[in-house]
């Protein structure tokens, strides 16, 4: 394939599925009954709003823990607290504005001010993308083996189609645990560079990563309406889908994207109105407000380093 083909195929894909995806918001959405979706808002009531919060500072918690197992690889010396702080940082304006500006950006602006030369924070944030998407697949894999009726109902799929494809995302996350057994050293991908951990440490990233995932479906899952037809797996098989999905788009925060997967997989099961306000809690629970608290943190770790850098040159 010649370089233009190339590049014209980065650009053309990506546009062609978020076409397809506000064609499919545009047919739904026109559907919608805004008094059903304020009342389907206030039926979240406080218990499960506070649950859905517990479950957040868990997943980000466990998303914080990527880092600290991405300096033990690339053998860095960073606290374990400013370490925790860098990542809950990054990840939450990475979810609220991009991989870019926020997963790597922060990433090198704050890690950089604790002394990790480039190319370690380099390895730390591509060791911690490795381990987010080895949980995704593990996670959607599994799913999909045991109720593969989220493809059935949104797209019609066999459920041995649904099975197949949980079997190959499965098997795609046992190679990488193989490769980090048998095969270690380096791989190259256009500029990124990966060292492949031992095989532990690669089980320890598909654990991690899995427990992420389970515990964001499970965000989603509770401010579900209650009473009602919705699965768990279908919830965790539904995210997996379009967050995969919003590989190939780049939405910040997949803003359009995860509303489609689940209007086009749930909204036959349980209405327009509850997928919508289930996902509007979502985000407001798991993105907008730990980006506030990020803020504030970011405020703080600015702060003391600009005050360290007063002391250290009036001395």
């Amino acid at each position: 394939m010649s370089p233009v083909v190339k590049k014209a195929a980065r650009v053309l894909v990506p546009l062609l599925f978020f076409a397809i995806v506000a064609w499919l918001l545009q047919g739904k959405l026109s559907e919608l009954d805004t008094d059903k979706l304020v009342e389907a808002v206030r039926s979240i009531s406080a218990a499960r709003i506070a649950l859905a919060a517990s479950l957040t500072a868990a997943a980000y918690l466990v998303l914080a823990s990527y880092d600290q197992l991405a300096i033990r690889h690339v053998a860095s010396n960073v606290g374990r607290a400013r370490a925790l702080a860098i990542a809950f940082v990054s990840y939450a304006f990475n979810f609220n504005i991009g991989a870019i500006a926020g997963g790597l950006g922060f990433r090198y602006r704050l890690y950089s001010k604790t002394g990790v030369a480039n190319d370690d924070i380099a390895a730390i944030a591509v060791f911690s993308i490795v381990t987010n998407w080895t949980g995704c697949l593990t996670v959607l894999g599994v799913a999909l083996l045991v109720d593969p009726s989220a493809l059935e109902r949104g797209w019609g799929f066999a459920p041995l189609a649904g099975r197949s494809l949980g079997a190959l995302s499965l098997s795609v996350v046992a190679a990488y645990v193989a490769a980090c057994r048998f095969k270690r050293g380096t791989i190259a991908f256009r500029s990124w560079r990966y060292g492949l951990p031992d095989q532990r440490t690669g089980l320890m990233q598909v654990g991690l990563a899995s427990c992420f995932w389970l515990l964001v479906s499970g965000v989603i899952y509770v401010l579900g309406p209650s009473g009602r037809e919705l699965g768990y797996q279908t919830v965790l098989a539904s995210f997996a889908i379009a967050s995969l999905a919003g590989l190939i788009i780049r939405v910040p925060a997949g803003l359009g994207v995860i509303e489609a997967v689940f209007i086009q997989i749930m909204g036959g099961a349980i209405g327009l109105s509850s997928v919508l306000a289930m996902l509007l809690a979502y985000r407001a629970i798991f993105l907008l407000a730990p980006l506030v608290v990020a803020a504030l943190v970011l405020a703080f770790l600015e702060w003391r380093g600009a005050r360290r850098g007063a002391v250290a040159a009036s001395s």
